[in-house]
C-alpha cells in the first residue's frame, strides 16, 4: 500500500458519518499539530459538532478544530475544491487514463492490474496526490482558496496549471523518443504507465511527471 493512501470500506460503498469519523481519526488528527480552521460543506452526515468534539480539542490532547459550514448550494462558489482544484485533478486523471487507452496494450495484463480496476484506481489516486504535492503547484492550490473567497489577494495570483506543468512540450518532433525524453513533460507518463502494466508500480522507482522538481510526500 502506498504511504499516502488510507483504505477502508462500507456496506453501501457510499460516504456516511462513520466514514467521516474514520477520516478525521486516521488522517486529519494525525496531520494537524496546531489549531486549525476546518471548512466543510452542508452535507448532514458531517455537520454534527460532536463528530469533531469527540476527536479534536484539549480534552482529547489534539489541536482545536474551528468548524465552519458552507451554506447549501454555495459549494460551487465557496469550496476551493470546486472552484479550481478538482478541475485540475480530473484533468490529470483523464490524461493518464487516456494515455493507457492509447499506448498500453491490454493483452497480457491481468484485469486487476489495469488502470480502470479497483487496484488501478487506488494507484492512480496515490500517483495524482503525489504529483500535485510538488511545490510548483503551491500557487495553484493557493489560488483555489482565493477564487473561493477564503483568502484575499491584492494582486492576481500567477500559477501554472496541470497542463502547463505536466503535459506541455516544445519539441517539434514529438514522435522521437530521444526528443520526448529531453523536451516533453508528457514523456515520463510513459514510465509511470509501464509500471502500471508490469506489476512494478513502486514509489521508489517511479519517475515524476513534473521535471526537475523534488516531489514531497505529505507526511
Amino acid at each position: 500500500m502506498a504511504p499516502n493512501v488510507t483504505l477502508t470500506c462500507s456496506r453501501s460503498g457510499k460516504l456516511n458519518t462513520s466514514l467521516v469519523k474514520y477520516f478525521n481519526q486516521k488522517i486529519i488528527s494525525k496531520e494537524m499539530s496546531n489549531d486549525f480552521l476546518y471548512i466543510i460543506d452542508s452535507w448532514t452526515g458531517q455537520t454534527n459538532p460532536e463528530i469533531y468534539s469527540e476527536i479534536f480539542g484539549i480534552e482529547n490532547e489534539k489541536p482545536e478544530a474551528e468548524v465552519h459550514i458552507i451554506p447549501k448550494n454555495f459549494t460551487p462558489y465557496c469550496q476551493p475544491l470546486d472552484t479550481t482544484f478538482h478541475r485540475q485533478l480530473k484533468n490529470l486523471a483523464r490524461r493518464i487514463i487516456n494515455y493507457c487507452d492509447v499506448f498500453i496494450e491490454p493483452k497480457g495484463i491481468h484485469p486487476d492490474d489495469r488502470i480502470t480496476s479497483r487496484r488501478g484506481v487506488i494507484k492512480l489516486q496515490s500517483l495524482m496526490h503525489h504529483q500535485l504535492s510538488a511545490s510548483i503547484f503551491k500557487s495553484m492550490i493557493r489560488y483555489s482558496f482565493i477564487s473561493s473567497g477564503l483568502l484575499e489577494s491584492e494582486h492576481k495570483e500567477e500559477f501554472l496549471n496541470v497542463n502547463q506543468v505536466c503535459f506541455d512540450w516544445t519539441s517539434e518532433d514529438s514522435d522521437s523518443c530521444s526528443k520526448c525524453t529531453s523536451d516533453s513533460r508528457l514523456s515520463s507518463v510513459a514510465i509511470v504507465e509501464k509500471s502500471f502494466a508490469s506489476h512494478v508500480f513502486t514509489f521508489n522507482s517511479i519517475q515524476p511527471i513534473v521535471p526537475n522538481i523534488h516531489l514531497q510526500w505529505l507526511q
